[in-house]
């Protein structure tokens, strides 16, 4: 239900955003011989906790454009519209193959009840799976979750309008 509400309001912004021009590099990835709607690649999550941990959500579409909202703790809070480079986009792909992420638990937890989640959903080649880590992930999947960030922080990020 959550990522259903993350696409919807993904998709909404998407129809409502002004148009803007963009160099080549960031360009997103758009098939012209299709009239198929970008589709949701990643989404991932990171809820809150009783302190300062950072809050937000991210959708990353099959075309390289994303969606991000910041809600708590972090540097950009509100909506904002970015791509990322079809480079960008195999990294992120290479990385899902090489952490074997469809083979992964669904959930990494424990009874602690202050932790932060990063809730991370991957839609790849007609598979789906989401994995919840709070705490004991493997480190390759840590290290997919801070790829996905750096991409997605080090995009040109523009304020949607509310």
């Amino acid at each position: 239900m959550k990522f259903f509400l993350i696409l919807l309001s993904s998709l909404l912004l998407s129809l409502f955003a002004c148009k803007q021009t963009r160099s080549t590099e960031t360009t997103p990835i758009i098939n012209p011989t299709t009239t198929e709607a970008p589709q949701p690649f990643v989404s991932m999550s990171k809820t809150p906790c009783y302190g300062k941990c950072p809050s937000y959500t991210l959708t990353i579409f099959n075309n390289g454009h994303l969606v991000y909202h910041g809600k708590r703790f972090v540097e950009k809070e509100g909506i904002y519209d970015g791509t990322i480079t079809a480079d960008q986009l195999t990294l992120i792909k290479e990385k899902i193959d090489a952490v074997h992420f469809f083979e992964l638990s669904s959930k990494y937890d424990n009874q602690a009840t202050d932790i932060p989640s990063c809730i991370i959903e991957v839609n790849l080649n007609g598979k789906t799976k989401k994995i919840t880590d709070r705490v004991g992930a493997p480190k390759e999947l840590k290290e997919l979750e801070k790829l996905i960030e750096e991409l997605v922080f080090n995009a040109e990020l523009k304020k949607a309008e509310e």
